[in-house]
């Protein structure tokens, strides 16, 4: 199954989050895809799923981004 799709079976944080990344990073967007799809393998679907909802609510559009919530999270779940 192509990377996208599996991101997009995460629901609806996954497909606004998706399309908005392709429309404002034409470029880099594959590249975030498989950042996130990695991701997704590390943390898992609810992890993932919440990190895109964060994202999302602070108009921040990139993997990076996703990534710093991750692993912002994890680090205060770890304290």
């Amino acid at each position: 199954m192509p990377l996208t799709e599996h991101l997009l079976q995460l629901g609806p944080e996954a497909h606004e989050f998706l399309t908005e990344l392709v429309h404002r990073r034409p470029k880099w967007w594959v590249a975030d895809v498989e950042r996130l799809h990695e991701a997704l393998q590390h943390y898992g679907e609810d992890r993932l799923r919440g990190a895109l909802r964060s994202a999302i609510e602070q108009n921040l559009y990139g993997g990076e981004y996703v990534l710093h919530i991750l692993l912002s999270t994890t680090t205060r779940e770890a304290s």
